[in-house]
């Protein structure tokens, strides 16, 4: 409790002139001693001097976690006229102010500068408006911890604004904005951009109202309103949260323990970046343990579109009529020790690719499986739509079979794959077979050439120019131009 021993008021007064009144107030207490001189001119009441807080105070055995050693002495300043205050506290770290009209009991205004972080407050008892914002949550955070014990987050920077108001001492509706926050560590950078989150705090329920947001290239956003039962921090219960009004996640969270159970529900869902833009049906659950988290469901293609042209900068240089290697798949650490997976991706309509006159279909049927420590696996088919087709140059290859057969070893398919070109004077047959480390190119024709006759009429129309061209160049080029605008487009890369 608040135990005042000290309470020293002196004053000179003239008795020919007793206004103003001056003279000096001493306070002593075991929270804080008040050392200042004051003034009267009957109308305005001032004082102004040292505040200065001793390492015993009650403050700081009340809320221990303090830094006292920053906490020590203020300059301060008060004046009252009739019913309005105003009041003044600054030292090296904190500058507070407040304007206070006693008989509204209503703060007019108020504000914290803690460094770059300001803090404004106004209105009474059953309703306060209340602003937050930083340019540099990094150096807020600096300055919030030499006040109060706790680690900033390095990682971390950017700017926020947070604009509330409390009403009742009970509600807390807020809106939530940024222009970009980028958390960054020794191997990644995330940025979020044009953050803006609404809501409502009542009850320990906090309710999102709205939210959007642009992370890594996806656009994220909900108008509709989602949910969570914060009451009890073990057991945080959502129930739901939209992403992008289509995607409903359920479950509980432990925030102590980092644990907790989720449930993604979408009929229909819109994954898009600058590259794809996909439709997805969702039905999966992720177990998450602290660092390790395990997700298992199905996944359905609905649609897929993929944006952009496949790169033209790789291109084949070897003597093998195969120089094309699937892109691999690099793992990190992190991922392949702390996920589990067990799920299932199947296709309605496909992914197309559909740039420069080609359009090309895939439909993935794959179980995609993953222990703890250990590398994905994938099983199953991905199948090149029949009908699909891509341009060599001008000439029209038709796809009449298309397979991608996955076995388990991760990233290492099998293609079988067949292509036809209907040709003015002959039917040109290309199997693409074997693996993404060592695949192959057959030709066959109708009627019959040779591989030369035929590597000459894809490029020139001309079966007899064959005898004029060197083969591994025309090998190189076809091969290299069939890596380049079609199995590019199903994720295979050339390799040097």
């Amino acid at each position: 409790d608040l135990v005042v021993s000290t309470l020293k008021v002196d004053s000179n007064i003239n008795l020919s002139k007793t206004l103003p009144l001056k003279g000096n107030l001493k306070a002593v207490s075991n929270l804080a001693t008040l050392d200042n001189s004051w003034v009267y001119d009957g109308d305005v009441f001032k004082t102004n001097g040292k505040l200065s807080i001793p390492s015993q105070s009650i403050l700081f055995k009340k809320h221990p976690l303090l830094r006292a050693q920053n906490i020590k002495q203020f300059n301060n300043s008060l004046a009252v006229k009739k019913s309005e205050v105003a009041l003044n506290l600054e030292d090296r770290l904190i500058n507070a102010k407040l304007k206070y009209d006693i008989d509204a009991d209503k703060v007019n205004e108020s504000s914290i500068k803690l460094g770059s972080l300001i803090l404004n407050a106004k209105g009474n008892l059953d309703s306060i408006a209340l602003e937050a914002k930083t340019n540099s949550i990094l150096k807020s955070q600096d300055v919030l911890s030499k006040l109060y014990r706790f680690n900033p987050n390095k990682n971390i920077d950017g700017q926020l604004s947070l604009k509330a108001i409390l009403k009742k001492q009970s509600d807390f509706s807020f809106t939530l904005s940024s222009p970009k926050i980028e958390h960054k560590n020794k191997n990644s950078k995330t940025k979020i951009e044009n953050l803006k989150v609404s809501g409502l705090l009542s009850n320990n329920i906090l309710t999102i109202d709205n939210y959007k947001l642009k992370a890594q290239g996806y656009s994220v956003f909900s108008n509709k309103s989602s949910q969570l039962n914060i009451g009890d921090v073990k057991r945080v219960a959502i129930k739901p949260l939209w992403i992008n009004d289509s995607l409903q996640v359920n479950g509980t969270y432990n925030l102590l323990a980092n644990s907790g159970k989720l449930q993604f529900r979408s009929n229909k869902f819109n994954l898009e970046n600058s590259d794809v833009s996909l439709d997805l049906g969702i039905d999966t659950t992720a177990t998450i343990n602290k660092e390790k988290i395990y997700a298992s469901g199905e996944v359905t293609v609905l649609d897929g579109k993929v944006k952009k042209a496949v790169s033209q900068k790789n291109v084949a240089e070897n003597e093998d009529i195969i120089i094309l290697q699937r892109k691999k798949s690099r793992e990190s650490t992190k991922f392949a020790k702390n996920i589990k997976l067990d799920i299932k991706i199947k296709s309605k309509n496909g992914i197309i690719y559909s740039h420069g006159g080609s359009k090309i279909q895939i439909l993935p049927d794959l179980q995609i499986s993953k222990e703890y420590n250990r590398l994905s696996n994938f099983n199953g088919i991905a199948t090149i739509g029949k009908g699909s087709y891509y341009y060599l140059n001008d000439k029209k290859l038709i796809v009449e079979k298309g397979e991608v057969i996955f076995k388990g070893k991760s990233m290492t398919p099998n293609l079988n794959i067949v292509l036809r070109y209907y040709g003015r004077e002959y039917k040109v047959r290309i199997n693409i077979v074997g693996t993404p480390n060592r695949p192959m190119l057959y030709f066959s024709s109708d009627p019959a050439l040779n591989k030369d006759q035929i590597l000459a009429y894809l490029l020139f129309d001309d079966s007899s120019a064959a005898g004029t061209h060197d083969q591994a160049a025309m090998v190189n080029t076809v091969a290299g131009s069939i890596a380049k605008s079609f199995l590019g487009s199903i994720g295979i890369k050339i390799d040097h």
